[in-house]
């Protein structure tokens, strides 16, 4: 939802520009949306890799708890790190007061 909110944010601001006159640029916020979009499209293929992922680990009653885990580590994980650098990168381009969670400055170093 805080990709949508700015996503929304930059399309306001493009369709406002464009009211006030036509001569004005918006090629920089249209950079940002296509950005932005494309990372969001991304992100929500990912996650759905990773709800596959995490249903094959705990499906098949008849695997071990070797197997479960060996999954895991291979797939799941895999898929999550693949969904934390696309995160990573949004987390970068959204406006602090946009992204739901704390970054990791302030985390880290409380500002």
């Amino acid at each position: 939802p805080a990709v949508v909110r700015y996503m929304k944010d930059l399309a306001d601001t493009i369709n406002a520009k464009k009211t006030v006159s036509g001569r004005i640029s918006t090629s920089s916020e249209v950079k940002m949306l296509d950005t932005v979009s494309a990372y969001s499209d991304r992100m929500y293929e990912q996650i759905a890799a990773l709800d596959d992922a995490d249903k094959g680990a705990s499906s098949g009653k008849s695997k071990s708890a070797l197997e479960r885990a060996t999954y895991t580590r291979d797939v799941s994980i895999s898929a999550m790190k693949i969904l934390r650098e696309t995160v990573d990168e949004l987390e970068l381009i959204c406006p602090a007061d946009v992204w739901p969670v704390p970054s990791y400055g302030k985390l880290m170093f409380n500002f």
